[in-house]
């Protein structure tokens, strides 16, 4: 008796893509998204079938996807990635005849992964954060072709995302660390000798410091645009807008921070439009610049932990709840869904138990 894996080849028909459309083409359609979203060198390992790429391109352009292209960019490569990607480990097996035992070798083959070193970092194995997310949209694919018809079972269906170690305390600053690098960012700006220096390294300064006092993620903060800094009769405020699912959340921002950010904008000459972050070059800061940013500033400032621009994040949660700050109103301070995921994250549950208290060591 033939396994299910290969009955459910013979059940396809073209009656599964009536929720997708045509399929012809598909596979070229799919390239040119490719290309858009991960440049003309990106080489896409390409589906089995026509049919497969259209499913492949329902599933993008679908649910909170279609409005991320960054979100869009994270799954493509997960799925269709010439080194790791989900079909190049499967060697371009049609979707239907994935099996779940092709699913777990996958999870199992992500814990082995090695990432060369480069210039910005050491050779390292893939963090557990990225292994869930390129797991989640390989399980999230297969449970999109199964829920339209096209494929007769979800063999991802019932394999456990890896664990995630829950604490993130260990990553943040301290107070003195933090206070460091911003004093370090602001005197390089007032020591630089040339105004257009001087321009950039108060826009650093600025970058750092935001990303400090706001808790925003690197891709939130660099999409900032003047018109999301304004003020209110109550104060300050800044609206960050997060690209998955277009969640919105308005933080606080002092009179300070808030003046300074309008006077580089008067310098500029900056529209409500325009972004926040630019380069020398008029364009909006990328995210590996902001690395290259945060790095220099943490050598400089001699922090001997490994920093990048989301430790300012995991900085603020974490010195937030250590200094007594209400746990729900950090929570929504970060944007997160629930506040169990910021007490998994940041909270220290044993803060102010002291064995002495309660033991007699001698």
């Amino acid at each position: 008796m033939e396994k299910i894996e290969d009955l459910a080849l013979t059940t396809i028909h073209s009656a599964n893509l009536a929720q997708v459309g045509e399929s012809d083409g598909a596979m070229e359609k799919l390239a040119q998204l490719a290309r858009e979203l991960l440049g003309e060198n990106f080489q896409l390992t390409r589906p089995a079938t026509e049919g497969d790429a259209a499913v492949i391109l329902d599933w993008l352009r679908s649910g909170s996807k279609a409005e991320s292209p960054k979100t869009q960019r994270e799954y493509l490569r997960d799925v269709c990635g010439p080194a790791i990607g989900f079909l190049t480990f499967v060697g371009a097996k049609p979707l239907a005849a994935v099996s779940r035992q092709d699913v777990q070798n996958y999870r199992d083959a992500l814990k082995a992964v090695v990432i060369p070193a480069t210039a910005r970092r050491a050779e390292h194995s893939l963090a557990a954060s990225s292994q869930i997310r390129m797991l989640a949209s390989v399980k999230g694919l297969l449970t999109h072709a199964n829920g339209i018809g096209y494929t007769p079972f979800n063999p991802g269906k019932g394999v456990a995302l890896p664990s995630l170690p829950e604490s993130k305390r260990d990553k943040a600053l301290s107070q003195s660390q933090s206070m460091k690098m911003l004093v370090t960012a602001q005197n390089r700006a007032e020591a630089t000798e040339t105004e257009k220096r001087a321009k950039t390294r108060r826009r650093d300064y600025l970058l750092n410091k935001l990303l400090y006092m706001t808790g925003g993620r690197i891709s939130e903060v660099l999409r900032l645009r003047w018109g999301h800094i304004y003020a209110t009769d109550k104060g300050c405020e800044m609206k960050i807008i997060h690209g998955k699912g277009r969640k919105e959340r308005v933080i606080s921002l002092s009179e300070e921070l808030f003046g300074a950010l309008q006077e580089m904008r008067a310098e500029r000459r900056g529209a409500d439009e325009d972004f926040v972050f630019t380069s020398q070059k008029g364009g909006r800061l990328s995210v590996s610049q902001a690395w290259r940013i945060v790095n220099a500033l943490a050598d400089e400032a001699n922090v001997s932990k490994k920093v990048s621009p989301h430790t300012w994040r995991h900085s603020i949660a974490t010195q937030l709840l250590d200094a007594g700050a209400p746990l729900h109103k950090v929570s929504s301070f970060l944007g997160h869904s629930d506040p169990k995921i910021t007490v998994k994250s940041y909270y220290s549950q044993s803060e102010g138990l002291n064995v002495e208290d309660f033991i007699d060591v001698e």
